[in-house]
């Protein structure tokens, strides 16, 4: 047994060092646990140092789950074992409390009983505050995240926006339109042709660094001219971006596409090229490097607060961009593709990397689902993403112009952190309040206990044969009633056994009379014989 006591007493503390927020839970195990090994295991009279040992294992137990500095595991299941643990215990040890507490004493019995009504008081007020803190704490984190996705949102659908309605206005450029509407011999030498290369020189250089490719592309999807000189020639009528501008004569945002070839990523921006009669003649296309993705959401770390941070997703829930350094890798699908001809589908249209399946996936399932659900539930926690030792909170705003979705991450140990000070504050207060009482409890105990001792003295004393003893009466409460009730008693006893004495008296001094009276008769019979 006092190995037992000993392995809890030291390694409640250390679990308390190890998993975050069990501290309360470990200390509620602790207590009843201590008292019921100690009760069977020590003497009476040593179970004072038991119960020492045991209470400052609590305190440190309680120190180290407000103020340990260093990281902790966040284990919401061994926190769910240690709270019904400690509940479990507690029942125990009141029934066994109920079962020997008519032995205590009475001083014994009120301490007992208000400090359970206050530990008991103080716990779920504690648990309430706490509990109310943390909701409030999360719902304030759920709408910066949810303003901060979806600015983040907005700010790509403005780009997308606003780059497709330039593209459309560079495709009415008369160059362009005279360009492709030569013959392919006459392109050549043309001064058109050298106009033409210019602007596309001057458009790729206006954007950056972020722009692959800037070229005009002609109807049966032949690459004419590009300001990129290799990528002239080419043939890009079989894809996407090519055939719906041509298709529906509207600008045309691509999603991520990746090369057979490189096994890079590009990202196009197409709009038709119309001739003087409205006749759709070509396309002007642009090649992004989704590194530019990259760029517009990383500058918006920290938007919601300390160590946010957004991800991009497409519809497939691939990475397209993220704000923090993660051991995840871009264009990485948070769950498999399970449906083999979707798989097929997406890979022919060079939606996904050429890579094996098992590099280009997170296993990140319940991610997966809950980016699906974001409509009806745009805000949730997870665990273990993109950080496998934390908690994160998450906000999911779609974009409009694309089937991509932005998610707000935000550690809720960050914003939780609060909660901390709160607790200290908390467990300050209740260990002051707690002293408190049991400071008052003592002395109400022992200002009540006191006039029932001597009451006691007093009657063992009338029961040793001390009719005299009287007890003293110093209030007018149920004990001060008790102990006039009791002298009335006692002076009742005293005048009935002052009565029985005068009987005994009066009837011994008859007895002796009737004996006196016989013994004369007899004498007087003994003469006359």
């Amino acid at each position: 047994g006092l190995v037992l006591f000993g392995g809890l007493a030291v390694g409640v503390p250390l679990m308390s060092a190890l998993v975050t927020n069990i501290g309360l839970p470990a200390a509620l195990i602790l207590t009843p646990a201590a008292v019921i090994i100690l009760e069977m295991t020590l003497a009476r009279r040593h179970l004072k140092w038991g119960v020492g040992i045991a209470l400052i294992a609590i305190v440190v137990t309680l120190t180290i789950n407000l103020f340990w500095p260093w990281q902790q595991l966040a284990a919401s299941r061994i926190q769910a074992f240690v709270w019904g643990m400690g509940i479990v215990l507690g029942l125990v040890e009141f029934f066994i409390l109920f079962r020997q507490f008519r032995n205590y004493s009475l001083q014994a019995k009120m301490v007992i009983a208000t400090l359970t009504v206050v530990l008991v008081s103080l716990t779920l007020l504690n648990q309430a505050y706490r509990i109310t803190n943390r909701q409030l704490l999360t719902q304030t984190a759920n709408r910066a995240l949810l303003e901060a996705a979806g600015r983040v949102a907005a700010n790509l659908d403005s780009f997308i926006t606003d780059t497709k309605r330039i593209l459309q206005s560079q495709a009415q450029i008369p160059d362009f339109i005279d360009y492709l509407e030569m013959a392919p011999e006459e392109r050549a030498n043309s001064i058109v042709k050298e106009e033409v290369q210019t602007l596309l020189h001057i458009f790729k250089q206006q954007a950056g660094t972020y722009i692959l490719s800037y070229g005009l592309v002609d109807r049966e999807g032949n690459v004419v001219l590009d300001a990129s000189p290799s990528i002239t020639g080419n043939y890009e009528g079989d894809r996407d971006y090519i055939q719906q501008p041509l298709t529906t004569g509207q600008p045309y945002v691509s999603t991520v596409e990746f090369s057979p070839q490189t096994g890079g990523a590009s990202w196009y921006f197409t709009a038709p090229i119309r001739n003087e009669t409205g006749q759709i003649i070509g396309v002007l296309r642009v090649e992004y490097a989704p590194t530019l993705l990259q760029q517009m959401v990383r500058r918006f770390n920290v938007l919601a607060g300390p160590e946010s941070f957004p991800i991009l997703f497409d519809e497939n829930h691939m990475y397209l961009a993220q704000g923090a350094i993660s051991e995840t890798p871009l264009y990485t699908l948070l769950a498999p593709i399970t449906d083999p001809a979707r798989l097929v589908a997406l890979r022919a249209a060079r939606r996904l990397p050429f890579l094996p399946t098992e590099q280009t996936t997170a296993n990140q399932i319940e991610l997966a689902a809950r980016l699906e659900r974001a409509e009806e539930e745009p805000t949730f926690s997870i665990e273990g993403f993109p950080t496998p030792s934390q908690t994160q909170q998450v906000a999911v705003a779609n974009l409009e112009t694309l089937p991509w979705q932005v998610a707000f991450f935000q550690p809720r140990d960050v914003f939780l952190a609060n909660i901390k000070i709160q607790e200290r504050v908390t467990l300050l207060v209740s260990t002051l309040l707690t002293a408190i009482a049991v400071a008052m409890v003592v002395g109400a105990a022992q200002y009540l206990v006191r006039p029932i001792a001597r009451l006691t003295a007093t009657a063992h004393r009338i029961a040793e044969g001390d009719l005299t003893a009287q007890a003293p009466v110093e209030t007018r409460d149920e004990i001060g009633q008790l102990g006039e009730t009791f002298n009335n008693m006692t002076a009742r006893l005293r005048q009935l056994i002052g009565l029985l004495e005068e009987q005994v008296q009066e009837r011994t001094q008859e007895l002796t009379y009737s004996i006196e009276v016989g013994q004369r008769a007899a004498s007087i019979r003994d003469l006359n014989v």
